[in-house]
């Protein structure tokens, strides 16, 4: 049986199945799949496995997804934790960290000598809590920080204590390789040359990430746009940035006049002309967070040339989408709940809201099988992404669209990476 092509007979189907994860993922059906292959077999060195080792966290962090989740805490048995690194014969690379602090479990150690064991391991921690027991043990270390200024920090990571976490910092650079992890809203940017210029100084490297909003008021701190950059650039370019004469396009494209659907047609035309879609009413509404992202860039291209200065590594997210460029950073790693569940990344571990592209929506937990059993076909889609998914923020029916209250997107898809943050590299994770 071949995938089914036919988009409403997709949605019918769907919209029957959608309670039924595993009747959903039948109507993709195929025969060992490559990444299928690759994670049985060990065929690839390129799989990644990520384990939450516990869902637990010491801090109450401000911008935590922990604070909108209905999730049971726990943390990882030793047991499985040693069963699931016996059921991969080649890993490239180990994550333990997930949606809680790794360091509190209390078999942590022994976990991280068995991961060590079997391949190069990365951990991420608040660093809130002493190195010296696990540094050693891992070859890449993230810790989490976004502000230079120890009252904003203890604000925001709520639990922190800006000392402890600078102190851990320089016991970790002497002995292993650290990045600096800082989560960008409109309250930190301004110092972000400064964080990389001081990064720079210890010889830390840095990755950044915008905020992920989880609601209205967390939107309302974000930096990026969910806007192509490059249909911007071709409204800019046909019609100025007076955004009064986009406005007045529209509503002479509203009012049925045949010179403004002649000149929305030829606008449209050369947007598509370059394999993107046209949101023209989202564009005028976001002229100011159009203007804040530009000054962002800014921000970032000379915090590049500190890093450069330093020779400390610097990854930064994107502040515009980009439709065509899209692309999975789970392409090639699977996510282990701390209750042994496989997921196809963080965004679908949990259930969680989301406030995106002007409206509120729920994200679902989708489970895809556990250590013993489990059905790869819709990371195999997601090696696909731009093909498989729309992207919605380019959609002017994005705000109160059907296909996104009942949890699909146009093309029929259940669940959809259409406004995956993560997939436009808004969003990053280290992995």
């Amino acid at each position: 049986m071949e995938r089914v092509q036919n988009p409403q007979y997709r949605l019918f189907i769907l919209s029957k199945t959608r309670d039924y994860p595993s009747q959903a993922l039948d109507l993709f059906p195929g025969v060992a799949l490559k990444i299928a292959r690759c994670l049985t077999t060990g065929e690839a060195k390129s799989v990644k496995i990520q384990i939450e080792v516990t869902n637990r966290c010491n801090f109450r962090c401000k911008y935590c997804i922990r604070n909108y989740w209905k999730a049971d805490l726990l943390d990882m048995d030793l047991t499985m934790f040693r069963k699931i690194l016996d059921s991969f014969d080649e890993v490239e690379r180990l994550i333990l960290y997930g949606f809680g602090e790794p360091l509190i479990h209390k078999n942590i150690v022994e976990m991280l000598d068995l991961a060590k064991s079997k391949s190069e391991v990365l951990l991420t921690t608040n660093g809130s809590i002493k190195l010296d027991k696990v540094v050693d043990k891992v070859d890449h270390l993230g810790i989490s920080i976004d502000t230079l200024i120890p009252g904003v920090l203890e604000s925001i990571r709520k639990g922190s204590s800006w000392k402890i976490i600078r102190d851990n910092i320089e016991y970790a650079i002497k002995r292993t390789e650290v990045e600096l992890e800082v989560v960008l809203t409109k309250d930190n940017i301004g110092e972000f040359v400064e964080f990389v210029k001081w990064a720079g100084e210890i010889s830390a490297d840095v990755a950044a990430t915008n905020l992920v909003p989880y609601c209205k008021e967390m939107y309302d701190k974000v930096l990026f746009v969910e806007l192509s950059k490059t249909p911007v650039e071709i409204c800019e370019k046909v019609l100025g940035t007076d955004y009064n004469r986009m406005n007045e396009l529209l509503k002479s494209v509203t009012s049925y006049s045949h010179d403004g659907i002649n000149a929305y047609n030829e606008l449209w035309q050369k947007v598509r002309s370059e394999n993107y879609h046209l949101n023209l009413p989202a564009i005028i509404e976001n002229q100011h967070r159009i203007k804040l992202a530009r000054e962002v860039e800014k921000i970032f291209e000379e915090a590049r040339k500190i890093a450069k200065s330093y020779q400390i590594k610097l990854d930064l997210p994107n502040v515009f989408a980009d439709e065509s460029k899209r692309a999975c950073p789970y392409e090639d790693t699977i996510f282990i709940r701390s209750d042994g569940k496989i997921t196809p990344c963080m965004e679908f571990a949990y259930t969680h809201p989301l406030y995106i592209n002007g409206h509120k929506k729920i994200v679902n937990e989708y489970i895809i099988g556990n250590i013993s059993s489990f059905d790869m076909e819709f990371m195999e889609m997601k090696k696909r992404l731009v093909e498989e998914f729309p992207w919605c923020g380019d959609c002017q029916f994005a705000v109160g669209c059907w296909f996104v209250e009942e949890a699909l997107d146009c093309y029929g898809n259940s669940p959809s990476c259409s406004e995956c943050l993560y997939s436009a590299g808004i969003a990053r994770c280290l992995i």
